[in-house]
């Protein structure tokens, strides 16, 4: 029963997504994000004997789509194309940024310019050319009783086009076959998304030189290192008395001091008073996965990170701080 109703689910979205009666909900997204969150799922409608391969671009890819729907659109090439793999196979699927020239759009009814390219490429047996003059017709299927709807490329077909795009099928019997999908690109999207992006970048530093003082190895590390990649340089001090005189030794140098609050041999708040006694205009950010930002806003220090940090509100911080006027 259970099988029998999860068939007819399938067949209904099959269905509305063929009549295009389906809502479209569509978001911009990068087309890459929606590959890579699909890759693990696909594996497995693949089965262990067929390789799934992704060759993704490094560039941004921004598309303005109904992802549920291009979804079902990669979920329905993958089963394709593990139906016509006999053994084992490769599916490889790959995206890359595309101009289309006016004249070949206009003939496809694409409007042409910029779009985003999905290469879904497999090495099954192909087809024939009676087969590929027929294979997106709903109901239509090479395969046999009760192992297909003959709706998955039709679906496939009338989603992209939904969605004002493209698909151009090649395929040899004995050849594998392969499909490319060309979906607009959003390309005021993509500005106001990149441009989003850069604001929200932490600015960089210049050089100034940063004091971590921390007792745990690991959040010392990961700390300096992403400081030193934001443009920082670092000291770096296990326990507060190693900070203390690390502190003498440069406090002339020093544009910032970040402190673990609560540490054997010397804590915080000790720490703290210790540098302050040697430069009463330290500038200090505190840390902890314990204490509240208010106990140690009351030891002294300018701002104060909950732990686990991210690296953004990190770095956000810090130079927050370091601007900061008297």
């Amino acid at each position: 029963i259970k099988r029998a109703a999860d068939r007819a689910a399938h067949l209904t979205r099959q269905l509305l997504a063929f009549g295009r009666r389906q809502m479209l909900q569509p978001r911009t997204v990068h087309l890459n994000d929606v590959v890579r969150r699909n890759e693990t799922f696909l594996g497995r409608v693949l089965g262990e004997a067929i390789t799934l391969r992704l060759i993704l671009c490094s560039e941004p890819l921004w598309i303005e789509v109904d992802t549920a729907q291009i979804e079902q659109v990669l979920l329905n090439l993958a089963t394709n194309a593990r139906d016509a793999i006999d053994g084992a196979g490769v599916l490889q699927i790959a995206t890359k940024p595309r101009v289309l020239a006016r004249g070949w759009a206009q003939e496809r009814g694409l409007a042409g310019g910029r779009v985003a390219e999905i290469a879904v490429r497999d090495t099954g047996r192909g087809m024939d050319p009676e087969t590929l003059q027929r294979i997106f017709e709903p109901f239509f299927t090479t395969k046999e009783v009760g192992k297909g709807t003959g709706l998955g490329l039709s679906t496939c077909h009338a989603i992209v086009r939904s969605h004002g795009g493209f698909i151009h099928l090649y395929s040899e019997s004995g050849r594998g076959t392969r499909f490319k999908i060309y979906l607009p690109a959003d390309v005021h999207a993509a500005v106001a998304v990149e441009a989003r992006m850069e604001t929200s970048r932490p600015p960089r530093g210049q050089g100034e030189l940063i004091l971590v003082v921390e007792d745990e190895a690991s959040i010392r590390t990961i700390t300096a290192r992403t400081l030193e990649r934001s443009g920082y340089t670092v000291l770096l001090a296990c326990h507060g008395r190693e900070a203390v005189s690390l502190y003498a030794a440069h406090a002339n140098r020093i544009a910032l001091t970040l402190t673990d609050m609560s540490m054997p041999i010397m804590d915080g708040p000790t720490t703290i008073s210790a540098i302050r006694a040697i430069d009463p205009k330290a500038r200090i950010v505190g840390s902890s996965g314990m204490d509240s930002d208010e106990q140690a806003l009351g030891a002294g220090v300018h701002d104060f990170v909950s732990k686990p940090y991210t690296a953004a509100n990190l770095l956000r911080v810090i130079r927050t701080v370091i601007d900061a006027r008297e």
